[in-house]
């Protein structure tokens, strides 16, 4: 009786100590801080992370545009106390992928900016066909 009562206690303790191993060397994900360092609204590989670029990257947890940092979980995008005028056109009614006409966000995600004065996100006025339907 007492063997069955050890055994089973030394595998109780097994699982709790591979439990706990398991849940302090896995690693969560972490946000990323984005910075943007350019007011532009383009999409180029030009050494510069726009806005829409920094979105793009955070929407997909991946480099989509090497001008930003890879985004990971719930990420912040810093914005410098600029001005930011979406200003690529939107010729597709609905364009969901943060391509053209508004800022698509899909995931979670932060934007810091200095001010409410200093840092303004204004829409442009090349794309009559954009929505705001889903917007906090």
């Amino acid at each position: 009786m007492k063997s069955i009562f050890r055994t089973i206690l030394v595998a109780f303790l097994t699982l709790v100590v591979l439990g706990a191993m398991t849940f302090f060397t896995t690693r969560h994900a972490q946000a990323n801080s984005i910075t943007v360092n350019t007011a532009m609204d383009v999409i180029a590989d030009d050494d510069y992370c726009s806005l829409r670029e920094a979105i793009d990257n955070a929407n997909l947890d991946a480099v989509v545009h090497d001008d930003c940092l890879i985004g990971s979980g719930t990420d912040i995008i810093n914005l410098p106390a600029w001005v930011f005028t979406l200003q690529i056109t939107n010729t597709i009614r609905l364009e969901d992928n943060n391509q053209t006409g508004d800022l698509d966000v899909t995931s979670a995600l932060i934007i810091n900016g200095v001010s409410p004065e200093t840092t303004i996100i204004q829409a442009g006025t090349t794309s009559p066909l954009d929505t705001c339907t889903d917007c906090i």
